[in-house]
């Protein structure tokens, strides 16, 4: 089963990617009162019996190391995807198509210490160094 991204569930007021709901949801209900360590097993008595598998698309690694400790009760099996730098380019320029966008880009690289050689390049270059 499909979770999403578990890790946003436990924030306050975030919704059911699946339902758009939280607090009426089968899955995800009252999720924010549970600890990490009840999340999963939780889940998976929720999900019912024919489920076996659950996937959890969390970004952070940081996230998966507080449950490779539980290898005891569960298989666990993180797969780390590296996006491919065309498609994220592609997203950007289909993303930041206003002027103020692309100026935003452009000052959050200048904070990250790329002042002086970002200043004058094209939007392209933006994109690689991000």
């Amino acid at each position: 089963m499909h979770l999403g991204e578990t890790k946003n569930l436990l924030k306050e007021g975030v919704n059911c990617y699946k339902c758009s709901v939280l607090n009426g949801c089968h899955l995800f209900k009252d999720i924010q009162e549970l600890t990490t360590d009840d999340l999963y097993p939780t889940l998976f008595n929720r999900a019912g019996e024919p489920i076996n598998l659950l996937f959890d698309t969390s970004k952070k690694i940081e996230w998966a190391i507080k449950f490779i400790k539980n290898q005891a009760d569960y298989e666990i099996k993180v797969i780390h995807l590296v996006r491919d730098p065309r498609a994220l380019m592609r997203r950007w320029k289909n993303k930041y198509t206003s002027l103020l966008s692309q100026l935003n880009q452009r000052r959050t690289m200048h904070f990250l210490g790329n002042a002086l050689k970002l200043t004058f390049s094209s939007q392209n270059n933006i994109y690689l160094h991000k």
